[in-house]
């Protein structure tokens, strides 16, 4: 133990020093892969000429796309470099003193985080809390976001939050138009979130018989998006009939689809960006406030909750939810017309 907080110490001291100022590092400190903010802004930020002067590198937890983490040359780029885009937390061996780090959370949350996350140990939180208040800038694009995120992280300074699309949000409305669907099909998401049990009691896919005719009758084809860190994903028994994918683009499938199934996931928020019909499915809603959902009732006021799948097959059948999304959009989503993403990172670096 006590090497170990030795090397983090001189770890630590190393990463004040900035010798690569005109590096951009982008990275995820969840094990989401190249995804969401990390990979629209990698693809936004190597295409614009604001960044013309910038190194810039996808630092990856993985070994798949960008730089390795944990490589001899993923560590020296994350001690030495300066800038960084972050969507979760920073390196664990990388201090935030002498750096700049601009926060764009990886989906507006309605499940509890920062001090309110009772899954996670008091140091654990401490910890994260300490860093969020280290952080220079935190991208939110509403100020019901703001207020979320100032709560939970227990963050005073105003100055800290830029109010402005993120790079997710900034994608799906450029190319909203573009994914319109001409054809007489319907095209439903199942996107629940993250769940520490692996494919549970709360799946909707466990009732997929009693989904099957509805299907039939309204002309639609389901489509299965699990997290990516939700255990057993592709374990879906007897729903052969019903297509599960595992590492299609989130994004690229809401703008593909035109009704949106999902508990208590951030996808609520990017479905109501692109004014989607919003059903909310969550059998085990009690048990889930009770634990980490207590911010989410209010998010939730004004959508069809279904507590069962008759309910759920019932309101699709009758298309309530095609105007869900106008109270969250005018809670959340003030900012996402704000000016071009790049040129204001670019400012602030």
């Amino acid at each position: 133990m006590k090497l170990k907080t030795l090397v983090r110490n001189m770890l630590y001291a190393l990463s004040r020093i900035n010798i690569l100022e005109r590096t951009l590092i982008l990275y995820s400190g969840a094990d989401l892969g190249f995804s969401g903010n990390i990979k629209y802004g990698y693809e936004k930020i190597t295409k614009s000429e604001y960044f013309s002067q910038y190194k810039v590198v996808y630092l990856s937890k993985d070994r798949g796309k960008g730089v390795y983490l944990y490589s001899l040359k993923g560590i020296m780029y994350a001690l030495f470099t300066k800038n960084f885009i972050i969507n979760v937390q920073m390196p664990p061996f990388v201090s935030c003193k002498h750096k700049n780090v601009i926060q764009l959370w990886h989906g507006i949350p309605v499940k509890c985080i920062g001090k309110n996350a009772e899954n996670y140990s008091s140091e654990v939180i401490d910890k994260i809390v300490a860093e969020f208040k280290e952080y220079n800038y935190i991208f939110t694009s509403g100020d019901g976001f703001t207020q979320l995120i100032k709560e939970s992280f227990c963050i005073e300074d105003d100055s800290k939050f830029i109010c402005s699309k993120n790079f997710v949000q900034s994608y799906l409305i450029e190319m909203q138009e573009k994914y319109i669907n001409k054809a007489e099909i319907i095209n439903i998401l199942y996107a629940p979130t993250f769940r520490t049990d692996g494919i549970g009691g709360w799946n909707l896919l466990r009732h997929h018989n009693e989904l099957i005719p509805l299907l039939e009758e309204i002309n639609a084809r389901l489509t299965c998006k699990y997290h990516p860190s939700t255990a057993a994903v592709d374990r879906l028994d007897d729903c052969h009939d019903l297509i599960n994918v595992k590492d299609d683009d989130l994004a690229e499938l809401l703008l593909c689809s035109d009704i949106i199934i999902t508990d208590y996931s951030s996808v609520i928020f990017d479905a109501a960006l692109l004014k989607k019909e919003i059903y909310l499915y969550c059998e085990d809603f009690d048990m889930y406030m009770k634990s980490r959902g207590k911010c989410a009732k209010e998010v939730f006021s004004g959508f069809n909750v279904c507590l069962d799948v008759g309910q759920l097959v019932e309101v699709i059948r009758m298309r309530k939810g095609i105007n869900a999304f106008s109270r969250v959009n005018s809670d959340f989503h003030e900012y996402v017309t704000e000016g071009d993403i790049c040129q204001r990172i670019v400012e602030l670096l």
